[in-house]
C-alpha cells in the first residue's frame, strides 16, 4: 500500500494528532466560545475566563460578546468570584436586551443556540438573583457601577 504524502497531508496529519491527543489543541478548529464552553465543562474555569476575556476584548460581534459575558459570569460564579460574576451577568443582560430590542436579520446568529430575547428575559435575571445571597449590598452596587462603566465604554450606542 502506497500512502501519498503531499504538503497538505503533511500539515493536516500533525493538526489531527494534536486534536486527538490534546483537547486544547483543537482551539485552532473550534470557535473561541466553544473552546471556553469546553473549559467550563471540564471545570477549567480560569482557562475559560481567560478565553472569554479574549473574546470580550476582541472585535467580536455584540451577540458574541453578550454570550462571552454570560459564560464568563458563569465561570466566575464557579470560581466563587461573585462580584465579577454579578458584573458580567449585568453586562450580558444589558447587551442581550439591547440586541433583542434592536433585532434584525443581521444580528441573528444561527451558529449558536444563544437567543438574545431568551437571555434577556428568562436566563440572565435568575442568574443575577442567585448571586444576591453571596454578594453584599455594597458589592452589588459596585458590580453594577462597573457593569455600567463597561457598557458605556464598550457599547456607547446603547442607551442608559
Amino acid at each position: 500500500m502506497n500512502i501519498c504524502c503531499t504538503p497538505f497531508h503533511n500539515t493536516l496529519l500533525p493538526l489531527i494528532l494534536i486534536c486527538l491527543l490534546v483537547p486544547a489543541g483543537c482551539s485552532l478548529i473550534r470557535s473561541p466560545l466553544n473552546q471556553a464552553r469546553e473549559y467550563s465543562k471540564n471545570e477549567q474555569y480560569d482557562a475559560a475566563v481567560e478565553k472569554l476575556t479574549g473574546i470580550i476584548d476582541s472585535d467580536a460581534s455584540e451577540q458574541e460578546k453578550a454570550q462571552a459575558f454570560m459564560f464568563r459570569g458563569y465561570a466566575y460564579s464557579n470560581l466563587k468570584e461573585y462580584r465579577y460574576a454579578y458584573r458580567d451577568y449585568q453586562v450580558a443582560w444589558k447587551l442581550s436586551c439591547h440586541i433583542y430590542q434592536n433585532l434584525n436579520e443581521t444580528t441573528e446568529n444561527n451558529e449558536t443556540e444563544f437567543v438574545p430575547a431568551q437571555a434577556c428575559i428568562e436566563e440572565i435575571p435568575p442568574l443575577i438573583d442567585e448571586l444576591k445571597p453571596f454578594t453584599s449590598d455594597f458589592g452589588a452596587i459596585m458590580a453594577t457601577q462597573e457593569a455600567s462603566a463597561i457598557v458605556k465604554k464598550m457599547f456607547p450606542d446603547i442607551p442608559r
